[in-house]
């Protein structure tokens, strides 16, 4: 009995520890892509701010977090994140222009996975206002 408890007691600290690590790799996503967003938001409607700058925390952001979301995450979140992280490469780099629809649905197809994977309530969010 105490061996079956156990071996319980582990296998539900793995899955704490998955679980924890997925959280924290899905917040330096979020993170990183507010900051962009904002950034980009910034150059394009305000003609404030340095897109060099962003070009260069994406380039060097990107790619940790790459490597800890393949680490903890489905490839449908991984596939998610290099979407949305390329368009936002292309607005910032000037080869595409910027679309906010386009960048808050690449956001939201984001999210919505990463929901999925971590089991949040069933159904996907999706964004109800004008703006």
């Amino acid at each position: 009995m105490s061996e079956a408890k156990a071996i319980l007691d582990v296998a539900k600290d793995k899955h704490l520890r998955l679980f924890q690590d997925q959280l924290s790799a899905y917040r330096e996503i979020i993170d990183l892509v507010s900051e962009v967003l904002d950034a980009i938001d910034h150059a394009v409607h305000f003609n404030a701010g340095d897109l060099q700058t962003t070009i260069l925390k994406l380039n060097r952001q990107r790619i940790r977090i790459f490597g800890y979301t393949a680490l903890v995450a489905p490839q449908v979140v991984v596939d998610r994140f290099t979407k949305l992280e390329s368009y936002l490469l292309e607005v910032a780099e000037g080869q595409s222009a910027y679309v906010w629809e386009t960048a808050r649905q690449y956001s939201l197809d984001l999210l919505n996975e990463m929901r999925s994977d971590l089991n949040i309530s069933p159904g996907h969010i999706t964004y109800n206002d004008v703006r």
